[in-house]
């Protein structure tokens, strides 16, 4: 156990530094871990017994002359976990700097409970060269029928009948994996990360867990979110025989798909990407409406090119309904240009045009849509302007709220029955499924 460099931080606890006739934990892993260094870490009340004979320190210096001995008095109040967390992680950074080479030794055994847990946290939270030591005590039990020091003892009489001397003593330092703090740790940063939906992130922290259907179903969310849905199939797409895709139809699943991650987008308050990701699913839903209540296929005015744009043919147009020809020469200032890229201005054109004054609602709600598609969403795309909820409502006469909850009615009032209700809140089903899964540990 006798590291190439090494240093010791120990809190003393009243069985330090020999107690019954055996090392203390703070003197066990001196012994055999032998640190160039020992800082100890006294409360107030532990510093006022050792004062008087300095036992600590004498006991270090006499299993080792050259091991150098710093002394901490805290100032934390031995019972207050918070205090420590502040007051052990200002001590350790310390030892850090003062040794940059040397792994830093934790001692888990002395001092308070306390103490002892905030050491664990601060061993599973830090980036530096941390290893958590452990001593049992002789008799493999609680210290409590073997009395402590007193004091004006004689320490070289007390080092010398030390049975820890003797070749046949055991050693009884052990390395704890602390995986419960661990544990404990990841859980609460993977739970905060699923509860805003960055499966990103929560992805990077669960290889600790040996458990597939977290992991999965983490890697599904992450995929998902992306709109990679063969990967996010691949690693799950049912849980507990419950099927996480219950949108059967493929061209419809793409839109809802699309359209929850834009919700994600709304509520991570990324309004800049929700308002430019908006484009796209507005228009197949304009198309989409166009079809399913005025029956008309928006298709039979296009071409399609081979590099995958779509333009509006205004001959198309004109053979097959020359009334909404001549209809959008007059809503277009200038007219309407053939060979133009099918957007949201031709399609709302479309749905006033073939809604005769019907359904107002749907019809105003996608002229707000394209109001907010002009005014904030080109000049975002394109310059390096951010998008605020202010400018939303001030654009759309509505919140970006608003609008994820009026696309989510339309389309459930276009689908129907395609459409399963439970998908609208698929990503919080899914971490319900991943919460329980964690709280298996």
């Amino acid at each position: 156990m006798n590291l190439d460099k090494c240093v010791l931080f120990s809190p003393i606890g009243t069985s330090d530094p020999i107690r019954g006739g055996f090392d203390g934990s703070m003197l066990h892993i001196t012994r055999y871990y032998k640190p160039e260094k020992v800082y100890l870490y006294y409360s107030e009340d532990m510093y006022e017994r050792d004062l008087v004979d300095n036992k600590c320190e004498l006991a270090i210096k006499i299993l080792n002359p050259k091991i150098q001995v710093i002394k901490f008095i805290g100032k934390a109040l031995p019972y207050d976990f918070d205090s420590f967390i502040v007051e052990f992680n200002r001590i350790i950074n310390t030892i850090s700097e003062e040794n940059p080479d040397s792994e830093i030794i934790l001692n888990v055994s002395s001092g308070t409970p306390q103490m002892k847990s905030t050491l664990c946290l601060e061993a599973v939270t830090t980036n530096k060269k941390i290893r958590v030591v452990q001593v049992t005590t002789p008799i493999e039990g609680p210290n409590t029928d073997r009395p402590e020091l007193s004091k004006n003892r004689d320490i070289a009489e007390l080092m010398e009948n030390n049975l820890d001397n003797l070749d046949e003593a055991n050693n009884r330092c052990m390395e704890p994996g602390i995986m419960s703090f661990k544990y404990s740790m990841l859980k609460s940063q993977v739970k905060s990360l699923i509860d805003i939906y960055d499966y990103e992130g929560a992805a990077k922290l669960i290889s600790e867990f040996e458990n597939e259907s977290l992991q999965r179903l983490i890697i599904h969310c992450k995929h998902r979110l992306n709109l990679d849905y063969i990967e996010a199939k691949k690693e799950i797409d049912k849980y507990n025989g419950l099927n996480l895709f219950p949108v059967a139809e493929s061209s419809i699943s793409r839109i809802v798909e699309y359209y929850l991650m834009l919700k994600i987008k709304q509520r991570r308050k990324q309004l800049t990407d929700m308002i430019i990701g908006l484009n796209p699913l507005i228009i197949e839903l304009m198309e989409d409406y166009l079809k399913i209540v005025w029956s008309i296929d928006t298709s039979q005015f296009y071409d399609k090119y081979t590099n995958g744009e779509t333009v509006v043919n205004l001959s198309k147009l004109e053979m097959k309904d020359p009334d909404f020809r001549r209809y959008l020469d007059s809503a277009f200032k200038y007219g309407f240009r053939d060979k133009s890229t099918v957007g949201i201005d031709f399609l709302d054109e479309a749905i006033v045009f073939y809604s005769k004054g019907s359904r107002p609602n749907e019809v105003e709600f996608f002229g707000k849509l394209r109001n907010a598609n002009r005014m904030l969403r080109n000049p975002s795309a394109h310059s390096l302007i951010a998008i605020s909820e202010k400018d939303i409502q001030k654009n759309s006469n509505m919140t970006s709220n608003q609008i994820i909850n009026r696309l989510e009615g339309l389309i459930k009032s276009m689908y129907g029955n395609k459409v399963e209700a439970r998908v609208f809140d698929i990503y919080d089903e899914m971490n319900y499924y991943i919460t329980e899964e964690l709280n298996k540990y």
